[in-house]
């Protein structure tokens, strides 16, 4: 299924593949080294939301989408169907 280009969307989708929360949440008093972990899990995970710039560019040019955007619209089909 070819995905329906929209004008300014540089053929990329939009399917809220931005996190609207931390991934990995802080905890109070906690260990030093893990709040250090958590906050790398929490700049990776938001770095992975979207392709860098020459590999959208590429996605587009094959006509494809982004994983994260391949997950959601497979989550939101079978939502749809109830399976």
């Amino acid at each position: 299924m070819p995905h329906e280009r929209m004008p300014g969307d540089g053929g990329m989708t939009s399917v809220h593949s931005q996190p609207t929360a931390p991934f990995a949440c802080p905890s109070e008093n906690g260990d030093p080294r893990v709040a250090d972990v958590r906050m790398r899990l929490n700049v990776a995970h938001a770095a992975s939301a979207t392709p860098p710039p020459k590999a959208a560019a590429k996605l587009v040019s094959q006509n494809k989408l982004y994983v994260r955007e391949r997950i959601a619209l497979l989550l939101c089909e079978r939502a749809q169907c109830g399976g």
